[in-house]
């Protein structure tokens, strides 16, 4: 029983890289395709759905972003990064009400949500006061760290994924 796991959660794994590999090469429509048929196999592993939600980020597929970032809060309702990028899509969408609505649950489980709060601001003053200001282009850092890639893809390679794996296998059946 614990070897099946082991080898499902590795057949989730080298499908799940080999979608990111294509997604490194900007080969979105092979990526999609094995993502698409990760999630059919493997519906509630959630790297498929953030992995396809970055392509059609990447390739400003608005209507397919905000689906699949809805199908994710969805999945995670709690998870308030997933909910910030729904809200911040539909915002940039035009689909204000919506956003807010997101945003009101936000504030709920983060009081302090910068993204909540520059939402919410937007339609109603009382959050301006709330909204912090950013800084200047000029002092913003730009080294690697301080970049923040708003749709993020899990970059951990395989290897250290199954060094990490919380499945123990039993090796004195050997």
């Amino acid at each position: 029983s614990q070897l099946l796991k082991l080898i499902l959660e590795i057949n989730i794994r080298l499908l799940y890289n080999a979608a990111y590999s294509f997604i490194e090469a900007e080969d979105y429509v092979k990526a999609m395709e094995i993502l698409n048929d990760g999630i059919t196999k493997y519906p509630e592993y959630l790297r498929f759905y953030s992995a396809k939600a970055y392509v059609y980020k990447v390739q400003e597929d608005t209507s397919n972003y905000i689906d699949t970032l809805t199908i994710i809060h969805e999945i995670v309702p709690g998870n308030i990064e997933y909910a910030e990028l729904l809200a911040d899509a539909l915002n940039n969408d035009g689909r204000q009400d919506d956003a807010i609505e997101i945003a009101k649950d936000i504030l709920r489980r983060d009081s302090k949500n910068q993204t909540a709060f520059k939402i919410l601001s937007q339609k109603y003053e009382f959050y301006k006061m709330y909204v912090k200001e950013e800084k200047p282009k000029a002092e913003v850092d730009n080294s690697e760290e301080s970049e923040k890639d708003e749709t993020k893809i899990d970059e951990t390679p395989i290897e250290q994924e199954i060094e990490e794996s919380p499945i123990e296998v039993d090796d004195s059946s050997s």
